[in-house]
């Protein structure tokens, strides 16, 4: 094959000749090497060893590594000649791009010798272009070449090898590894210069190319999982609890925690009777125990601790403080990731969640904290009891102590910002008192109105909440109750 520089230096040559004619049979003379067919052949060879290297990268990039490992393990040999080929990538990707620039190379190097010359000898005989310089038709030549050949290298040797690639990459990776490894054999002194030269240019940006690469990130783990979702692979409740796990880190002991006016506690000085017919009534098999005030909580009682002394006469050295065990405290702030590792290994159930202050904020359970990842986990002693009831198509009863973020879902409304979390706390913020039973005390926000049913133990019991028409924004009403004035 003639260096396609020496053809083109010659082709500038015939194109000088006095004639079209007479150039025309100049380059002919240039046409003695390959013929058509065998330059057609080595071409479409050339292209497809491109595609094999092409296919063969994607393929391999495309695998489950931990399927991989997996099969590895199991003792599948071309699994293992699979990680052995990829246990440097730097270098796998060397040769692959080795085979894929030398494939190119030759296959433009092909194209130029014969077909620039045959192009050209055909421009030299179309009479209306003999006034056009010998340079312009060689490029013209060298350009229409060009383009055919990148099209067919782009087509059937990239794209179509690597769509293929990309469907079957397990079968592809386990025909190809062969190959592969005895090429990447061969060229190996070739990578390690290629390795050597390219390392040494990316320190003088000052990048370190032994540098660990960085680890998959949590924003790229959730943009999979929502794609999963979109195709269908992953359903909405596997996706919510994916997401739950990585928010459980973020999510205080107080976020989850049973409010203490919600909590069920028993006196310390309470007979063994009355605790057992509590536990038994709120379906507990463990009750905190509280000195003198539900605030000053002492321990926690096993009901399983007292079975033993049901129906006996008791001794006065057998008293519910000698049972009880030790309450297990932990912070409000405490975040629930650290809370449930703690837990786990001192295996405790239950734990008694207190203020900057000392004072009890309320408890927490080993099931609260994996009902924030898994959701709400029914069982034989939970109330059925929905969170909000649906009188009609705008107009909803809610308990006070639902989640404002609920009531902003169900509605579309977003509430302001403010130091409270429930209905109730964001009523109680917007008339600046706890209302009074029976006061039926109303608020508007934008569109929803908001109308106080009851109040007990010191707290918002039940809400209705109407979606009223939108109009045009102005301002908000003022609370309207007995207390207004205050």
């Amino acid at each position: 094959m003639d260096d396609p520089g020496s053809t083109v230096a010659l082709l500038t040559s015939c194109l000088s000749a006095s004639s079209p004619t007479t150039a025309a049979n100049a380059v002919q003379a240039l046409n003695t090497g390959l013929s058509i067919p065998l330059t057609l052949f080595i071409l479409l060879t050339l292209i497809l060893i491109n595609a094999f290297f092409a296919m063969s990268e994607i393929a391999v990039i495309s695998l489950n590594d931990n399927k991989i490992e997996r099969m590895a393990e199991s003792g599948n040999k071309r699994a293992k000649l699979i990680l052995k080929l990829t246990s440097n990538s730097s270098s796998f990707l060397s040769t692959i791009q080795i085979g894929v620039t030398l494939a190119g190379f030759l296959t433009s190097a092909v194209a130029s010798d014969k077909f620039v010359a045959l192009f050209s000898s055909r421009l030299c005989s179309v009479g209306f272009l003999s006034f056009v310089p010998d340079s312009v038709i060689i490029a013209a030549a060298l350009v229409i070449v060009t383009f055919i050949t990148s099209f067919f290298t782009l087509v059937l040797g990239e794209l179509v090898p690597k769509r293929i690639a990309m469907n079957f990459p397990e079968k592809i990776s386990f025909k190809v590894v062969g190959l592969l490894l005895f090429f990447a054999k061969i060229t190996n002194p070739l990578v390690r210069l290629l390795s050597a030269s390219t390392n040494g240019i990316v320190r003088l940006f000052g990048i370190d190319p032994n540098a660990n690469i960085e680890s998959v990130t949590e924003e790229e783990i959730r943009m999979m999982v929502d794609v999963g979702e979109e195709r269908g692979v992953i359903e909405d409740v596997q996706k919510e609890m994916i997401n739950n796990v990585f928010d459980f880190d973020d999510i205080d002991a107080g976020d989850i925690m049973t409010h203490r006016t919600d909590m069920i506690a028993i006196d310390i000085e309470d007979p063994f009777e009355d605790v057992i017919k509590l536990a038994i009534e709120e379906g507990r098999s463990r009750i905190p125990v509280y000195e003198d005030d539900p605030d000053n909580i002492v321990g926690v009682i096993y009901i399983k601790d007292l079975l033993p002394y049901v129906g006996q006469k008791l001794p006065p050295s057998i008293t519910l403080r000698g049972i009880m065990r030790g309450a297990y405290y932990v912070p409000e702030t405490k975040r629930c990731g650290d809370l449930f590792k703690e837990m786990t290994e001192n295996h405790t159930q239950i734990a008694i969640v207190v203020d900057e202050y000392g004072g009890t904020a309320g408890l927490l359970t080993i099931e609260d904290l994996i009902e924030s990842i898994v959701g709400n986990i029914q069982d034989e002693y939970d109330d059925e009891e929905e969170e909000f009831s649906k009188i009609d198509e705008t107009t909803f009863n809610f308990d006070g102590i639902t989640y404002v973020d609920e009531l902003e879902e169900l509605t579309g409304v977003t509430l302001p910002e403010g130091d409270y979390e429930t209905i109730g706390g964001f009523i109680i913020s917007r008339l600046g008192f706890l209302p009074k039973d029976g006061e039926m005390n109303e608020i508007e926000f934008e569109n929803l109105k908001f109308t106080v049913l009851n109040v007990g133990d010191r707290r918002i019991g039940k809400v209705k909440v109407e979606i009223l028409p939108k109009t045009e924004k102005s301002p908000e009403k003022k609370a309207k109750g007995s207390d207004e004035k205050e």
